[in-house]
């Protein structure tokens, strides 16, 4: 039987969050391997209340049900912090840098993602020394994952974090990469081509804005890492950086996985270690397949204004664009069922 050619369609917003998944979908099940040879306006919001056993809000005037044929993935970019505060002797020396919530919509078989800031200002939970819950603290939504031992608690309380400021919204699962794989990643493609969109000469010389440039592994880590004294220091810079860095390193990797057979082993072996998810082999192959098939909204972010606060850049999302977006999302008009 002739096999088809599979046209590169790997969806150009989400790059590194299905390079994540592909590479342990393929790790633990062949289906995913088996597949790349085949075919292939603000207003008021009031109490939530439970109707019929399904979530409800009242928003703009009007009822909405919070739909069950939708599937969500926290995608975070874990980073350490050597000089953080050890509180209690729990907390760890991680912080999500990099926040993204998949959402894959299952009855119009397509997917958008949220690109949250990491510097977002909200009530976060804390752990105690034993890991159990004790209470919230005000402060960045990265922070959430500081409490635990940096591995499925951490991210656990991530995913409680994520879900508390999306007004209690439901997500299934989480997948998280530290950022030192950022320069294994760009190596194994070769290196990165981007257009500078700010001036890194501080620390690398050839970095010059406007600089069209192939970087090297420390390079890119660098460019999608850094944000003080680069531009204007804020995280909503370094997240125009990251998706770019993200479409150019999709296109690498595209290119790589459809001209070298051995390229994704190759890839399993260097980066299993770096990664961290709750998601079983057929979970993740299915999300794989659903992102590589479906058809892809794009991004969302979120609006609102960063600031220099007393110890930290602070985000404070427009209340108003937040409830709409997270009705956009994860709701539809309720229909009383009899």
């Amino acid at each position: 039987m002739k096999m088809k050619e599979k046209k590169n369609k790997f969806p150009a917003i989400i790059a590194v969050i299905i390079i994540v998944i592909v590479i342990i979908a393929v790790f633990k099940s062949m289906s995913v391997w088996e597949h790349k040879n085949s075919t292939v306006s603000a207003g008021d919001t009031e109490q939530t209340e439970q109707t019929d056993d399904v979530d409800t809000v009242y928003y703009d005037g009007k009822l909405y049900a919070q739909r069950q044929d939708l599937e969500s993935v926290l995608i975070m970019g874990v980073d350490k912090y050597e000089d953080q505060m050890n509180d209690e002797g729990y907390s760890n020396n991680q912080q999500s840098d990099f926040i993204m919530l998949l959402v894959m919509d299952k009855t119009n078989n397509s997917y958008s993602v949220l690109h949250i800031n990491r510097d977002t200002m909200t009530d976060i939970p804390t752990l105690d020394i034993y890991g159990d819950p004790s209470g919230s603290v005000y402060g960045q939504l990265a922070l959430a994952h500081t409490y635990g031992k940096g591995g499925n608690d951490s991210c656990r309380n991530s995913v409680k974090a994520v879900s508390n400021y999306l007004f209690g919204v439901n997500i299934d699962h989480y997948i998280a990469l530290t950022m030192d794989a950022v320069p294994e990643l760009n190596d194994l493609v070769g290196g990165v081509t981007v257009k500078l969109l700010d001036d890194f000469t501080k620390y690398y010389p050839e970095m010059t804005e406007g600089s069209e440039l192939t970087l090297n592994g420390e390079e890119a880590l660098a460019y999608v890492r850094y944000r003080m004294d680069i531009g204007d220091s804020t995280n909503i810079n370094r997240m125009e950086r990251q998706r770019q860095y993200m479409l150019a390193l999709k296109d690498k990797f595209a290119e790589k996985v459809n001209s070298d057979d051995n390229f994704m082993l190759n890839t399993i072996g260097i980066l299993s270690d770096y990664m961290v998810s709750d998601c079983t082999a057929d979970q993740l192959s299915s999300i794989c397949n659903t992102c590589m098939a479906d058809k892809d909204n794009g991004f969302v972010e979120i609006p609102g204004e960063a600031v220099k606060g007393e110890e930290y850049m602070e985000f404070y999302a427009d209340e108003d664009e937040l409830m709409k977006t997270v009705i956009d999302l994860f709701y539809e008009p309720y229909t009383e069922t009899k």
